[in-house]
């Protein structure tokens, strides 16, 4: 089974976030270190292009995010940055 996980998922975030980052490297240690049998394949993700972003997200939001246009109530809303 493949699955793809990247730094950036932690690094993104502030580590002054609210969000709690380090959730995501300990999914990723969790499994690589629990697969003994070597049945799991932890691979670098694709950049997801805006249609793929678009289906799960609404797309002004995608959009506004992608183009750096999110107000900074958002931005701290969502919890990546204090």
């Amino acid at each position: 089974m493949n699955v793809y996980w990247s730094p950036l998922y932690r690094d993104a975030i502030s580590s002054k976030a609210r969000f709690p980052r380090e959730r995501y490297q300990k999914v990723h240690d969790a499994i690589r270190d629990r697969d003994t049998k070597n049945t799991i394949a932890i691979r670098a993700p694709r950049l997801a292009t805006r249609d793929e972003l678009a289906r799960v997200h609404a797309r002004d939001y995608v959009d506004a995010f992608l183009d750096n246009r999110l107000e900074r109530q958002e931005i701290i809303r969502i919890g990546v940055r204090p």
